[in-house]
């Protein structure tokens, strides 16, 4: 595996944390983009890292009938960091978009 980005934390991260390492896993796109199947019958996804503090994922949603539905990860935090394209967030009409470069703290 490639050097990761970051030194595995032996604590929970606060959001800011969060939010910097998604950023700088997806400015390291050699540690996830091969494990990502790219198809639009399916969303993929790819364990990055996990511990007993962490776990970091990458994930490729190619359509709308990705849709994941309402699902609650309470009482997980985390960060989104969107690497290539577009995701959005909500049901219409109060859809909220955020193009790639952009990050969604949880």
């Amino acid at each position: 595996m490639t050097d990761l980005p970051f030194a595995p934390p032996n604590r929970l991260l606060n959001p800011d944390e969060l939010q910097d390492l998604a950023q700088r896993l997806a400015e390291n796109k050699q540690l996830w983009s091969d494990a990502l199947e790219r198809t639009k019958d399916h969303r993929s996804y790819a364990d990055v890292f996990t511990n007993e503090h962490l776990g970091v994922w990458a994930i490729s949603w190619m359509a709308d009938t990705h849709d994941t539905g309402y699902h609650d990860h309470d009482p997980s935090r985390g960060a989104v960091h969107v690497s290539q394209g577009a995701i959005r967030l909500g049901a219409p009409p109060s859809r909220a978009h955020r193009l790639r470069g952009r990050w969604i703290s949880i």
